[in-house]
């Protein structure tokens, strides 16, 4: 009971969907498991690989970061008065 109370007193923030890098299609690696007659735990390694996908925000998204913060981008926010993703000051 202590560890269930410390969990719940801690705040969790969620989890934003452009974070995760890769997604699992349960459904499908269900489907697939069950039309092998088998459970998804004796699936091999590489049979659960093929539904595992990339995220492709989470690249769009890193990369969109990485080119906001460079010396130009940051120089000309600065002069303009303007914040990214803000509005004007």
């Amino acid at each position: 009971m202590k560890n269930y109370n410390s969990y719940i007193n801690n705040d969790y923030s969620p989890i934003d969907i452009n974070q995760l890098p890769y997604f699992v299609d349960m459904k499908g690696l269900r489907n697939y498991a069950q039309e092998k007659g088998v459970s998804i735990f004796s699936l091999t390694e590489s049979e659960k690989r093929k539904f595992i996908k990339q995220n492709i925000l989470h690249e769009k998204n890193l990369d969109n970061i990485m080119s906001l913060v460079t010396p130009d981008n940051i120089h000309s926010e600065v002069q303009c008065g303007h914040l990214i993703g803000k509005e004007e000051i």
